[in-house]
């Protein structure tokens, strides 16, 4: 997974940011930061929705705690083609890419797919992290 996280200490960390929970990216949607005991440093319990599939992620750790980072990236591309479910995609570069699937059953994907059967020139948004990818939204090219 090198160069597709980051690390960062838990203090830094605030509601809205992403990090790394039980291997899933997420972003975060609850933190309590317990008080420093006599023990110890003081816990934080984060509470995060993966950014792929919104099934919520729960885990403790030490404000001091080194936490992972996903890397994450949204790519514009022109939608040329969709067979089986596969996008035929090409970047900005006239490079393409064939290997992303429509998979997630979004409404996103749901509008994408009505509105290229529609015959209308998309460029599509796709969120990618950690090897995964969602499309997180498209337009129509003028």
């Amino acid at each position: 997974m090198e160069g597709m996280i980051e690390f960062t200490t838990m203090n830094e960390l605030h509601i809205g940011h992403c990090m790394i929970i039980k291997e899933k990216p997420c972003k975060i949607t609850e933190l309590n930061i317990s008080k420093t005991g006599k023990h110890g440093c003081a816990k934080a319990v984060v509470t995060g929705k993966d950014i792929f599939t919104d099934k919520k992620y729960t885990c403790t750790f030490a404000t001091s705690d080194k936490v992972q980072v996903p890397v994450i990236k949204t790519l514009a591309y022109q939608l040329n083609n969709i067979d089986d479910g596969y996008m035929d995609l090409m970047d900005e570069n006239n490079d393409t890419v064939s290997h992303m699937k429509l998979k997630w059953g979004t409404d996103v994907e749901s509008a994408l797919l009505k509105a290229f059967e529609e015959g209308k020139p998309l460029e599509v948004k796709v969120m990618i992290a950690m090897n995964e990818y969602k499309v997180v939204s498209f337009s129509e090219l003028k």
